[in-house]
C-alpha cells in the first residue's frame, strides 16, 4: 500500500515520525457518458459562453460568489498565496472521550503508520489510547488544506480521522417538523420487534448488490442477451402501524 502523507505527531515534547494510509476506497460503479448516437465517450471542454471559445486551464481565474452572477475575482498567484504551507507536523492539541466525537463529522479515514525507529513510542500511545478510550484532536495540513482531525487507536495500530468543521454540519431541525408521540402500546410493540431483530453487527454479512447486479448485467450484454427492465413499486407509509408491527413480529417469529 501507497502512503499518501509523510510527516510526524507532535504533542508537548514528543514527536513521533509516521505514514498516512488510505483506510477505504470507492469501490462505486462509476459509468463514462457516451454520445447516444456513436457512443463514443463524451469530453467536457471549459466552455465560456460569452467569448464564445474554449479557455486553457492556464487561463483561469477563480471567483468568489456575493450574489447571483457576481463575483469577487481572483488570479491563481493570489489564491497561491492563501495555501496552508504543508509543515508535515500533526499538532495535537489535546485529549478527549472517543464518545464525545460525533459520527457525523467524520469525513475521511487515514490508518498511521510508523516510520522506522519510532514503533516504540507508537506502541505506547496506541495503548494509552485504547486503554482510557481517547482520542487526540488535532490539527493538520493534507493536500493543500488544513484540517482538524482525531487519532485513536483501531485493532492493534492508530487511525487518523479528518473531520467536518462545525460550520459544515447541518442541523437535524432544518428537515423536520414537530413529530407526533408515540403511544405506550405502539412503543411496547415496536420494542418488542427490536429486540426480536438484535443481533451483532457484522459488516462482512453486506455486500455491494447494486454492483454485483452491474455487473451480471455487463456479462448478460457482452453475451448478446437481452435485459428485461420491470417496474420497481414505491413502497407506502403503513395505513394502521399497530397492524402492521403486530405482522411484522408474527413474520420474523415464524
Amino acid at each position: 500500500m501507497r502512503a499518501v502523507w509523510s510527516g510526524s505527531i507532535s504533542f508537548v515534547l514528543i514527536n513521533i515520525p509516521v505514514k498516512l494510509f488510505a483506510a477505504t476506497e470507492d469501490r462505486k460503479v462509476h459509468f463514462r457518458n457516451l454520445c447516444g448516437t456513436c457512443n463514443t465517450p463524451i469530453n467536457l471542454k471549459r466552455w465560456c459562453p460569452v467569448c464564445g471559445k474554449e479557455v486553457p486551464y492556464d487561463n483561469m481565474n477563480k471567483g468568489f460568489p456575493i450574489e447571483k452572477d457576481r463575483f469577487v475575482v481572483f488570479t491563481r498567484k493570489e489564491l497561491d498565496v492563501l495555501e496552508p504551507e504543508n509543515s508535515g507536523i500533526i499538532t495535537v492539541d489535546k485529549f478527549v472521550d472517543t464518545a464525545e466525537i460525533i459520527p457525523i463529522a467524520f469525513d475521511s479515514f487515514y490508518f498511521i503508520a510508523p516510520e522506522k525507529g519510532a514503533e516504540k513510542a507508537y506502541a505506547l500511545i496506541q495503548k494509552v489510547l485504547t486503554l482510557h478510550n481517547k482520542a487526540m484532536a488535532a490539527r493538520m495540513v493534507m493536500h493543500g488544506k488544513e484540517h482538524v482531525c482525531v487519532i485513536a487507536g483501531y485493532q492493534k495500530g492508530l487511525m487518523l480521522t479528518t473531520l467536518h468543521y462545525s460550520q459544515e454540519i447541518h442541523e437535524i431541525n432544518e428537515v423536520l417538523d414537530e413529530l407526533p408521540a408515540p403511544t405506550d402500546d405502539e412503543v411496547k410493540l415496536a420494542s418488542a420487534l427490536v429486540e426480536k431483530l438484535s443481533g451483532k453487527f457484522e459488516l462482512e454479512e453486506y455486500e455491494d448488490n447494486y454492483r454485483s447486479m452491474v455487473e451480471k448485467m455487463v456479462m448478460q450484454k457482452e453475451k448478446g442477451e437481452e435485459i428485461i427492465v420491470e417496474a420497481k413499486a414505491k413502497p407506502a407509509a403503513p395505513r394502521d402501524l399497530m397492524q402492521e408491527l403486530r405482522r411484522s413480529i408474527e413474520v420474523i417469529s415464524q
